[in-house]
């Protein structure tokens, strides 16, 4: 288990859900969905720096310093760790596109 001072790059919620002794129930708490029991993240690398090759994770997606990816919540902390992380957090929620036709409603 990590405290938040040996995880400085990691954000308050994934902070929460790594040290949680039910990292599913805390996740949920936060809105915050599992995917196979990992976390879908957003790493965003330090300066120069790129992923390093055995971090303990799933890629996704990656752009320039930006990696989405799946982590297991045990994983976060060693993760936010690592030096060339620059920091770990949530990705942004998506926003409707106003371009987009409105379609019917959804039950």
């Amino acid at each position: 288990m990590c405290r938040h001072a040996e995880c400085p790059g990691l954000d308050s919620a994934l902070q929460q859900v790594a040290t949680a002794a039910d990292p599913a129930a805390v996740a949920a708490e936060h809105g915050i969905a599992l995917v196979d029991g990992r976390v879908r993240v957003i790493i965003e690398l330090a300066p120069g720096a790129s992923l390093p090759a055995d971090a303990p994770l799933a890629v996704e997606a990656q752009y320039e310093h930006l990696v989405q990816a799946l982590v297991a919540p045990e994983q976060l902390c060693p993760l936010a760790a690592d030096p060339a992380i620059a920091r770990i957090r949530l990705p942004f929620p998506r926003a409707p596109n106003p371009r987009s036709p409105a379609g019917p409603a959804l039950p």
